[in-house]
């Protein structure tokens, strides 16, 4: 498969297109895990507020990942965040990374990740964090084949189930 990647623009096909890989990634998220929350018919327009704003970030990049007919097959989407009250006080947070079916096992996130790794080295990012549902086993091998390690746990629970054990 001939993948081009390339920054993502305002466009509306663009846009468009990180709201479709954004409502796949969290349905994938809910097949792998029942506690997910389920996204709604309003989850898109929440959606496309969030690209836009982010396409407005100077600090944000989004890569998107075009087969060899245009059409976008994947997503990664980053941020340098800048915390001068912290050591060290630049890091880069990766939000969120999806590559369709058809083209996965082909590289392609990891050419989506270069242009990113690139912005943040050229920002002088020390460290860089993601997060990922454990439940989805492809996310737990690619992250660990590429060197994250668990770090800061995120449990969940119910109100109900909480009260219970009070």
């Amino acid at each position: 498969m001939n993948v081009t990647i390339r920054e993502s623009t305002k466009s509306d096909a663009d846009v468009d297109a990180i709201v479709a890989l954004s409502i796949a990634l969290h349905q994938l998220h809910e097949a792998c895990d029942p506690r997910c929350s389920r996204t709604l018919d309003g989850a898109g327009n929440m959606y496309r507020e969030e690209a836009l704003a982010w396409l407005d970030e100077t600090d944000t990049r989004i890569m998107l990942a075009e087969d060899g007919s245009g059409e976008v097959v994947g997503m990664a989407i980053g941020r340098v965040e800048r915390r001068p009250d912290r050591d060290p006080p630049v890091s880069a947070h990766i939000r969120r990374v999806f590559v369709k079916e058809s083209a996965r096992g082909r590289g392609v996130a990891r050419m989506l990740l270069k242009p990113l790794c690139t912005f943040f080295a050229s920002q002088d990012v020390a460290g860089v964090s993601l997060h990922y549902l454990i439940a989805n086993e492809l996310a737990s091998r690619f992250w660990a084949g590429l060197g994250f390690e668990p770090f800061l746990m995120n449990a969940k629970t119910t109100v109900a189930g909480l009260i219970e054990k009070l």
